[in-house]
């Protein structure tokens, strides 16, 4: 018996999109059993992230013609990485591994088979990453190697042009719900695993049917989430603006007795500026504290986990156990 592999899929008014993605993944999941990559008890789960037009009728509908289909249906919406969340953590009841993936099947699926197989060569965690995003706006490029470019200077871990696509095993899984906490930017979080990983390159296509559900709002909000969630480089930010301040005061303060000693009057413009400086400063220095003590008390709320077990070895029996779930 071979393991078993889940697709995990959220969907947000994907109605449309479904009638053109399930076919193309049910082939894809079809060839892997054939070939026997995977075990033929694998499934495609769909995850309704509360959409209110026919797309869980599509799901339930999809299920009723093929056993390979199966969904879960939120009762709200709770945005895609929370989708994501219970779509995993459905799965990894009876998958041995899942791979998660945008409902648009802009992300190519002919990189599952190389995924598939990083994951038999020993790797937990395959990352999809994009070749490069032609199919994308200007405005969407240009954002996206800003934020990237962003937290890859706080977050050396960050892959670029990674985003849901990716394998996990039911181990990586276990590990990546140790972490309990409201608001997090998965691609940031998984790779703080320390699992076994690798990187599968594709091509991005244009959308499978239908238009993007994931407006600006929603990406702005995700990224806010990411920054907040996983850097401390906000904080870090009154520190430059600390050193600008000090920059402005030590000019001005300079300028103040040079134009004093010269004209022999004090001059209040540049006394003034000085002044404002050296406020300025302050505000700063005490900003950038306080958000560290902030910072820290965040972390201490999120409850991350202090260490993460990835195989124990038993001396009673001098063999190795590979853990799937809590120390």
């Amino acid at each position: 018996m071979g393991d078993v592999l889940y697709f995990v899929i959220p969907c947000y008014y994907d109605e449309d999109t479904l009638l053109v993605t399930a076919p193309i993944v049910l082939e894809k999941l079809k060839s892997l059993i054939a070939s026997g990559s995977v075990d033929g008890q694998s499934r495609i789960l769909f995850v309704n992230d509360g959409s209110t037009d026919g797309t869980w009728e599509t799901i339930r509908r999809f299920h009723g013609e093929s056993e390979y289909f199966c969904g879960v249906n939120l009762a709200r919406n709770s945005g895609a990485q929370n989708a994501l969340l219970a779509g995993m953590d459905y799965a990894q009841r009876y998958a041995d591994l899942v791979i998660t993936m945008d409902s648009d099947l802009q992300d190519d699926i002919s990189a599952v088979d190389r995924m598939v197989e990083e994951y038999h060569n020993g790797c937990d965690m395959v990352f999809g990453v994009r070749s490069s995003r032609r199919q994308d706006s200007g405005f969407v490029r240009l954002t996206s190697r800003m934020f990237y470019s962003f937290m890859g200077r706080f977050n050396p871990k960050l892959i670029p042009q990674h985003a849901n696509y990716r394998l996990m095993s039911k181990k990586a899984i276990a590990m990546l719900r140790e972490h309990d906490e409201e608001s997090f930017f998965m691609p940031v979080l998984v790779t703080s695993l320390g699992l076994k990983t690798a990187i599968v390159t594709h091509e991005r296509f244009p959308r499978a049917a239908g238009t993007s559900n994931y407006s600006f709002r929603r990406r702005l909000k995700l990224g806010v989430d990411a920054m907040l969630s996983h850097t401390s480089a906000p904080v870090k930010l009154f520190s430059v603006l600390a050193a600008i301040s000090l920059l402005l005061f030590l000019g001005f303060g300079a300028a103040l007795i040079a134009v004093s000693v010269r004209d022999g009057a004090f001059h209040l413009p540049l006394c003034f500026a000085a002044s404002l400086s050296l406020v300025c400063l302050i505000l700063n220095v005490g900003l950038r504290i306080l958000g560290e003590y902030l910072y820290k008390i965040l972390m201490q709320a999120k409850k991350r986990p202090l260490y993460q077990i990835d195989t124990v070895i038993e001396s009673s029996r001098d063999s190795e156990i590979k853990r799937t779930g809590s120390p």
